[in-house]
């Protein structure tokens, strides 16, 4: 029995649960509050010694990383596919291009835990701040390649 261990904002964990949605896998959902510091008890410590989510359990496997989950689900539990077939070199290249992407440079460094004690500590709330210049660096080339017709090819 396969067993997410997730927090359910966090963008890394939303991306796992697609690719289970997507291969119709069931699995069980273990919440981790990270606001409640949940990831730092040593029981989710002995899953994880970096004390990120998500975590995912495969009977006797334990697996961490959004990336590594996604291509251990795909390579486990081949249908339906999530990346390009084993002889298309390319196509795998530019997936995992589209992967890395939006792990380093769309999705925000910090979470929603982060977000709260922002908020608590007085400090504006994200939202009103300007975005980070890698952020609006990615936002522009990709305003600019959707203009210019192109396509994204990676960093």
């Amino acid at each position: 029995m396969i067993k997410l261990y997730d927090f359910l904002s966090c963008p890394f964990g939303q991306k796992v649960r697609i690719v289970l949605a997507e291969k119709a896998l069931t699995y069980d959902l273990v919440n981790v509050d990270l606001s409640q510091h949940e990831n730092r008890k040593p029981d989710f410590l002995r899953l994880n010694p970096f004390g990120r989510v998500p975590v995912l359990v495969d009977d006797d496997t334990t697996i961490y990383d959004s990336t590594i989950i996604n291509e251990y689900l795909d390579d486990e539990y081949p249908e339906p596919p999530v990346l390009p077939p084993v002889g298309s070199s390319a196509m795998r290249s530019r997936a995992r291009s589209f992967e890395d992407f939006a792990d380093t440079s769309f999705t925000p460094a910090g979470g929603p835990a982060d977000r709260r004690g922002l908020q608590a500590r007085g400090r504006p709330r994200p939202e009103s701040r300007p975005a980070a210049p890698s952020v609006g660096r990615a936002r522009a080339r990709l305003s600019e390649s959707r203009t210019a017709g192109q396509q994204f090819s990676g960093g």
